[in-house]
Formats: structure tokens, C-alpha cells, sequence
């Protein structure tokens, strides 16, 4: 008897040191799993970004979840079609109905930062963003997003790039295939390039021999600075040092050159050359027209002609895209626009009414991290990719998987949810590089040995006064300008008149809006 309750005792005894075991174990597995949390309980992050038409978001993509395991924040996108992302997004910023987090540019901090509708930064940055502040410190042009001294929005910023130049560049890319079927040689001028290209409307007529994407506005924005004046997504660019005369801003559509631009896409449009549905082309009709073989040409992001060339295959075996030289324009320049080094064109602004600012600032700070962006430009270590002697490195079974994809890239990025169509905020290219290594390091040797790309400069940032000067001048300006822009490349509206409508351009205050970015340029320069 005695035994038997020695036995049970001991029993008894056994069973309890396995639960206190057991209870240690998955209190420190516990404790492990919530370093790192952000909050204690799990939070739901909405985010309204636009869809790529190349790489969709995929919400249950798994590095989506790891920032789920590893911070605590359930991230819920409001993805919309990249064609209507603009719409839409002036709709909410308006009516200041948006998730917590909304994707935005430059413009619409101008446009929107008196609306009281994005929350100021500022104040929080030192205590719940030290990763960011760290490279606000290091990056003075990150400074050139502010309005009227507040930073209502956190940037791309690129962790790493090519020392070669930036697949992000503009550039011009052809078939190649077609001009050695033809014996036509590379075209070195513009004017070359208009004739190649009538040459290869009249062996194609059915074809559209250059597309383009995003309507006039980006048309613009891409082939008017290598025409010789500029445009910039708000009609701005930056004329760098010439000689004596130094770098400023120009609005292009009053520069003297800028007659010059309508009149070279003019002779296209006429001649059956350019797309005549260039007003109305979205991204994904764009690529349709490359990758079936029906255009030959486009003067667009670099990048595009990789995953471009892959999927050309299907309906041209023999189909080639190349980049070329930059052509001279009729000033003898060759020249082209990079993307700025340090920041892309897309920040993330928080809701001013959102309930946890804090929390979202202390969020978006982790995506800057070395845990946060490895996580969003590489996958989850061990599954997605390795670190070799410092070096990342994609793992060689998920870079076979993906080369085998018509769009290696964004299938694998799409897929994985990695890279700055996904929510990448310190973004990466060694990625892109790796995976199409062949590709990849062709363009970016025509690019460093071309000697014409340009940096896009920043705009400078505006005090609150100039705010408001610039969105009247802007409003009046954009009334007059799109319209009559589009009537002069197809010809309803004959060149002759454009003198009239660059002096009603100048009336609306096309040169006091010069003034106003070139004053804030001088005064930022001074401050550094």
C-alpha cells in the first residue's frame, strides 16, 4: 500500500516537473515569438497603394505574414488599378476619406497639406522614428519634401543601387530584331529616329510604331528633356548648368524650346507613328502593345524592356528589345532623365485622424530597419534568400523557379509581396540584378557608357505662403494647359498659335511660379 502511494506520489511529482518544464518552454517561445512586437495585441494596418498592372498585391503573400509574426501588425491593403489610382486618391485625399496609411506624391503634399488631412511628422520622429531620422540626417534632399517646414510623408528611399547607373532611368528602347531584318541602322538623332520609324510603319502598317503610357502629362514628362526643354509631372523640370548660366527650374511649356517638342510629336502623331490613343493608354495596354508585337518603340522606364523581352518571345520568337544611345536632339545634346539617386516618387502619408499615430510612425520606421527592409527586398531568410559573407544572396531554387516565369521579376516580387510595388519603403535592386543578371548588366553598361543621364533634381520644399501661391497659379494653369497641349500635337490647333498661348501661359503666372521654386532652391541650398 505504502509502495503504491510512493508510486503515485512520484507520479504526481514526474507529471508536475514536465508542466513546469513545459510551461517555461512556452513562456520563453512565447517571449521569443513577441520580441520585436510593436503592440502587444494584434493591430490591423489598412494601406491604399496603387496596383501595379505588372505585379498584383498579394495579401497573403508570405512576407506579409512574417511582418504579421515578427511585429504584431496585420497589414490590409486597398489596392486600386494603377489607371485609376489618381482619381480615386484625389477623391479620398478631397473628401479626406482614407485608411490609416495612403500612398502619395510630392504634388499632392503641396496640394493638400493646408487640408489638414496627412498628420505632421516632425515631432515624432526623434522618439518613435530612429531609423528614418537617421536617414533624414544622412539625405538633406529627403528635407526637400517638407511644406511649409513639416514632413507630412515618408519616402522610397533606395537602400542599394547599382554604382553602374539606374534601370529606373528613361531611355530610349527599340527591336532590335527589326532593324537588322531591315538593314536599318541604330538611330543617332531624333530626326533618324522619326525616319526608322516611318520606315517600319510602311513595312507594318497595321502596327503602332511608339507607344506610350499614362497620357499626355507622362508623354511629356519622358521625352521632352531629351527633345531639348523639359516638362516634369506638374509641367516644372530643372535645366542643369549651362556654361555661365546656372542650373534653375523652368516651367517647360513657356521654354523656347519647347515648340520644338510639340512639333516632333506633331510630325509622329500625323505620320501614324505614335500611338494616336497616347492620351488614353494605361500601363497594361502599353505593355500590350510591346510584348505583341505591336509597337517597336518607347521612351519610358528602362526596367520595363527586361520583362518586356521575356514575354515578346511568345509572339515574336525572334523579337528583341534593346536600349540605345540617346539620340541627339536639334541642338546637338544627347540627354536623358534618372531617377534621383536617393529618393523615389512615391511617399506613404499617415491619416491625421488615424487613432495610433505613434504605432504607425513606429511601423513605417521598422520598414527602414535592417530587419524591416531585408524582410520587404528579400523575403523571409533561409526560405527567400541567404547572407554569404555579408553579401544577400537569392536562394538558387526560388531564382530557378521565378526565371522560368514570362516576368521573372515581378512574379517573384508579386509573389514573395518584396520591392516597392509591394510596400517596400528602403528599397533595393541587388534583387532585380541577381535575378536577371544578363539582362540587367546590359542596361546598365549602355547607361554608364552613354554619358546623357541626368539626375532628376528634387523640387525644393515650400513655405506655407508659397503653398498657396503655388496651388492658384497650378489650378489656373493645369485649365488652360492639357487641353491645348493635346490640340497642338494632333494638329487641330496649327503651331503658328503657340506664341498667343505661351503669353495666356505667362498671364496665368507661369514666371512667378518659376520664381517661386528658384527662390526655394536658392534658400535650401544656403541652409546646407
Amino acid at each position: 500500500m505504502k509502495s503504491r502511494r510512493t508510486m503515485s506520489l512520484s507520479l504526481v511529482f514526474i507529471l508536475f516537473l514536465i508542466s513546469l518544464l513545459l510551461f517555461v518552454y512556452y513562456s520563453e517561445e512565447d517571449q521569443t515569438k513577441k520580441t520585436g512586437w510593436l503592440v502587444d495585441h494584434e493591430t490591423r494596418v489598412k494601406v491604399m497603394r496603387y496596383e501595379h498592372p505588372n505585379q498584383y498585391i498579394n495579401k497573403n503573400a508570405p512576407v506579409f505574414k512574417e511582418v504579421l509574426r515578427q511585429t504584431n501588425i496585420d497589414l490590409e491593403f486597398e489596392a486600386v488599378p494603377l489607371a485609376h489610382y489618381e482619381e480615386k486618391k484625389k477623391v479620398a485625399l478631397a473628401t479626406k476619406n482614407f485608411p490609416d496609411i495612403i500612398q502619395v506624391n510630392q504634388q499632392n503634399l503641396i496640394d493638400f497639406s493646408e487640408s489638414r488631412v496627412f498628420l505632421p511628422l516632425n515631432e515624432y520622429l526623434v522618439q518613435h522614428a530612429p531609423h528614418f531620422q537617421a536617414l533624414l540626417e544622412q539625405n538633406p534632399d529627403i528635407q526637400k519634401l517638407m511644406v511649409g517646414g513639416k514632413l507630412y510623408a515618408f519616402p522610397i528611399i533606395h537602400r542599394e543601387k547599382s554604382t553602374a547607373g539606374s534601370i529606373s532611368s528613361y531611355g530610349p528602347v527599340i527591336r532590335q530584331d527589326l532593324l537588322d531584318q531591315h538593314h536599318l541602322p541604330v538611330p543617332t538623332s531624333f530626326v533618324q529616329l522619326a525616319d526608322t520609324l516611318k520606315t517600319l510603319k510602311q513595312l507594318y502598317p497595321d502596327s503602332i510604331p511608339w507607344t506610350n503610357r499614362k497620357g499626355t502629362i507622362n508623354l511629356l514628362d519622358t521625352i521632352a528633356y531629351p527633345l531639348g526643354s523639359g516638362f516634369g509631372t506638374n509641367g516644372l523640370y530643372y535645366e542643369p548648368n549651362q556654361g555661365n548660366v546656372d542650373g534653375r527650374f523652368v516651367y517647360g511649356p513657356i521654354s523656347q524650346d519647347f515648340p520644338v517638342v510639340l512639333r516632333y510629336l506633331n510630325d509622329l502623331y500625323v505620320s501614324g507613328v505614335l500611338d494616336p490613343n497616347y492620351m488614353v493608354t494605361t500601363t497594361q495596354q502599353w505593355v500590350e502593345n510591346m510584348v505583341s508585337g505591336s509597337s517597336f518603340f518607347y521612351y519610358d522606364t528602362v526596367d520595363f524592356s527586361m520583362t518586356m523581352g521575356q514575354s515578346l518571345l511568345k509572339s515574336e520568337p525572334e523579337g528583341k528589345l534593346e536600349l540605345i544611345p540617346v539620340p541627339h536632339n536639334h541642338k546637338s545634346q544627347r540627354r536623358s532623365l534618372s531617377s534621383p539617386a536617393q529618393i523615389g516618387d512615391q511617399l506613404y502619408a499617415i491619416n491625421a485622424k488615424a487613432k495610433n499615430p505613434e504605432l504607425l510612425i513606429q511601423f513605417l520606421d521598422w520598414m527602414y530597419s535592417p530587419q524591416g527592409s531585408s524582410l520587404m527586398n528579400y523575403g523571409i531568410l533561409g526560405t527567400h534568400y541567404t547572407i554569404e559573407d555579408g553579401q544577400y544572396m537569392i536562394n538558387p531554387e526560388v531564382r530557378e523557379l521565378y526565371l522560368k516565369t514570362e516576368d521573372p521579376v515581378h512574379t517573384m516580387q508579386g509573389a514573395i509581396g518584396t520591392g516597392s510595388l509591394a510596400f517596400g519603403l528602403y528599397v533595393d535592386e541587388l534583387p532585380i540584378e541577381q535575378l536577371m543578371q544578363n539582362q540587367y548588366a546590359r542596361i546598365l553598361e549602355t547607361i554608364h557608357l552613354d554619358n546623357a543621364y541626368v539626375e532628376q533634381m528634387i523640387e525644393p520644399p515650400l513655405t506655407t505662403i508659397e503653398v498657396v501661391r503655388v496651388r492658384e497659379i497650378m489650378a489656373k494653369l493645369d485649365k488652360l494647359l492639357i487641353p491645348q497641349i493635346d490640340a497642338f500635337i494632333m494638329g487641330t490647333k496649327p503651331l503658328e498659335e503657340y506664341t498667343d498661348f505661351r503669353d495666356q501661359l505667362i498671364d496665368a503666372g507661369a514666371i512667378y511660379l518659376e520664381n517661386i521654386y528658384n527662390h526655394a532652391m536658392n534658400r535650401f541650398t544656403q541652409t546646407q
